[in-house]
């Protein structure tokens, strides 16, 4: 409850924080600020659609929040290895990250998380990450966004993760199933 509570407060302040900034000083960035996009195998999804909205905070530097709705299914381990699941799961996404610009591309650095959702209420759970990447933004509107990234996922309170087992590499345990990921996601979509 604790890890919650210190995740919603972390959120809350950089949200306040980058409105009473950006009320204060006028931004140089000249990038669209809605963002509209697809998600590749990040996010601890096989695909995903978000919207992102941009926050100057000074200069070239920006605040982003991002939500998202998606699709993901597990692994389950049978006696000779890993098998498939008939478990899918409807990830809702969301995220908060810093964005340092330099020209067209910025470097990202940020806290991201996804909660799970199945028919089945013992297979939901969530799961939290760090998140670096790069992203490219034009500078008209409305134009192509691009964005390479990276995350590393924990699970939080997850019975399976706090049970002393091996896991299959790449792999975030979400009760009793495995979630899959690829530890790099790609997304494109439309800024205006």
């Amino acid at each position: 409850m604790k890890n919650y509570l210190s995740i919603a407060l972390l959120f809350i302040t950089v949200g306040v924080y980058s409105q009473a900034v950006n009320s204060e000083k006028p931004s140089k960035s000249v990038v669209p600020l809605n963002n509209l996009s697809v998600n590749l195998l990040g996010d601890l999804c096989m695909f995903s659609v978000r919207y992102e909205r941009l926050h100057p905070i000074s200069g070239d530097n920006l605040v982003t929040a991002r939500i998202g709705a998606g699709y993901a299914e597990a692994l389950d381990y049978c006696n000779d290895g890993l098998c498939n699941s008939n478990v899918t799961y409807t990830t809702f996404t969301h995220g908060i990250s810093y964005l340092s610009q330099h020209k067209s591309i910025f470097v990202e650095i940020g806290l991201g998380g996804t909660a799970f959702f199945a028919n089945n209420i013992d297979q939901q759970g969530y799961t939290i990450y760090p998140v670096f990447g790069l992203r490219y933004h034009p500078s008209v509107k409305p134009m192509m966004h691009f964005n390479l990234y990276g995350y590393y996922p924990t699970s939080i309170g997850s019975k399976a993760a706090n049970e002393t087992q091996l896991y299959a590499r790449n792999t975030v345990p979400i009760k009793n199933n495995l979630i899959y990921y690829i530890p790099i996601g790609f997304s494109f979509g439309l800024s205006f």
